[in-house]
């Protein structure tokens, strides 16, 4: 496996060549099966990972622990990242807040499991 690091201040991902392989410009990226298979999105990253490779599990044997990562994966994709995407903190500079404080903000919620 190969790994690249992207990083989106410099706007590599609107590169022609990262275009060409992911129209969408996000991150995370997994480029598997010799290129037929795209997944830009972590949680099917994750389970992609967790079924190709059962002799190496990300979830451990135990129901409950797995659904502990789960509910955590979960709260990082649904509550906390989205909050961290570059695409959104440009939009909120654009409503003229400050983007750090914002995220800050919401992060903070996010963390703590509240919720507005």
């Amino acid at each position: 496996m190969i790994y690249r690091f992207i990083d989106l201040t410099n706007k590599v991902h609107h590169s022609s060549d990262y275009v060409a392989v992911n129209p969408s410009h996000l991150v995370p990226m997994l480029i598997a099966e010799n290129g037929s298979l795209k997944l830009i999105q972590s949680i099917a990253i994750l389970e992609y990972l967790e079924e190709k490779y059962p002799e190496k599990p990300l979830l451990r044997n135990d129901i409950q622990k797995q659904a502990i990562v789960r509910n955590l994966v979960n709260i990082i994709t649904s509550d906390i990242q989205p909050i961290s995407n570059l695409r959104i903190l440009i939009h909120v500079e654009k409503l003229r807040s400050s983007q750090g404080d914002w995220a800050r903000e919401y992060l903070q919620l996010g963390l703590d499991g509240k919720s507005i």
